[in-house]
């Protein structure tokens, strides 16, 4: 009869209902005794009976382990783990740099020289840093400002431009992007994912040097699309990878041939047709550093 009793004893304690030890509580005032199963940064789950559910972390406000034995864990002097539902910060700042490329198609009837020097220029590098700030209760939203430039550079000899040689002709192009954006992230435990869509001014300016002196420069509105992914090292401190295109078109170009520019140069507006419109689209693939506060 004593082993009877001792047997159906330990059962009782397997079944789930009794091991159902644990507390959650959630953001809308919820208290649910459960047996907690597993945890990560977007899931919790747990077993009430013999069923078992999962509740999506932000949901969580806190959850303890071991609730109901807490007097019990104080007169052995065992501590009670309690543990705050984690949350994405509030602020992020990241800092980038890598290939870049432009997605513009050359035009027709070059000569070999300047199809070879316009791929050179197609082919550069960018940096860019961008600072968001994200709300709501998950904090999975934000907007954000960005500065963003892409920079190619060519050399050719005698290049042919506008009728005129150009002797050891060197070209520098720069693209500089200034804009807000919109953000969403997701994470999931150490792997967090970023999109972001923004808008704003896009600054274009072309040297080229040589036996002869030509600066053009223009401003039109730019676009983005931007997805990043970054590994956590630390809380605060994460690496990772970035695939961007930035987008715009000019129809006015303005010139100069003075190499010392001040603010009272004079430079000559030229407006170009609708098939000489000049493409600044590129692509950015590089590395990224993550810093959250």
């Amino acid at each position: 009869m004593n082993r009877l009793l001792l047997v159906l004893f330990g059962l009782m304690l397997l079944h789930p209902s009794v091991q159902a030890q644990d507390l959650v509580v959630t953001h809308a005032g919820d208290s649910i005794n459960c047996k907690i199963i597993s945890s990560t940064r977007d899931t919790l789950v747990f077993a009430q009976g013999d069923s078992q559910s999962q509740m999506p972390m932000a949901d969580v406000k806190v959850y303890r382990m071991n609730h109901y034995r807490l007097a019990q864990a104080k007169a052995a002097e065992q501590p009670v783990q309690e543990v705050v539902a984690d949350k994405l910060s509030r602020l992020m700042l990241d800092f980038g740099g890598g290939y870049g490329m432009r997605i513009a198609s050359a035009p027709s009837g070059l000569s070999e020289a300047q199809a070879s020097h316009i791929r050179s220029l197609r082919h550069g590098h960018y940096f860019d840093a961008n600072m968001a700030v994200f709300f709501g209760k998950t904090r999975s939203s934000g907007v954000g400002l960005t500065v963003s430039r892409f920079v190619s550079n060519a050399q050719t000899n005698n290049l042919e431009s506008a009728g005129v040689i150009l002797a050891n002709a060197e070209e520098r192009v720069q693209m500089t992007l200034v804009g807000i954006f919109g953000a969403y992230r997701g994470c999931n435990d150490k792997h967090m994912y970023c999109l972001q869509y923004g808008i704003g001014p896009l600054f274009y300016t072309d040297e080229l040097q040589g036996s002869q002196y030509l600066f053009i420069r223009s401003t039109t509105v730019g676009v983005m699309a931007d997805f990043s992914y970054a590994y956590r090292l630390t809380k605060h401190f994460s690496v990772g990878a970035r695939f961007a295109l930035v987008n715009g078109t000019v129809s006015e170009l303005n010139m100069t041939t003075q190499r010392e520019r001040t603010p009272n140069t004079t430079f000559y507006q030229v407006s170009l047709g609708k098939d000489e419109k000049e493409g600044l689209g590129h692509i950015k693939l590089g590395a990224v550093l993550r810093f959250d506060f």
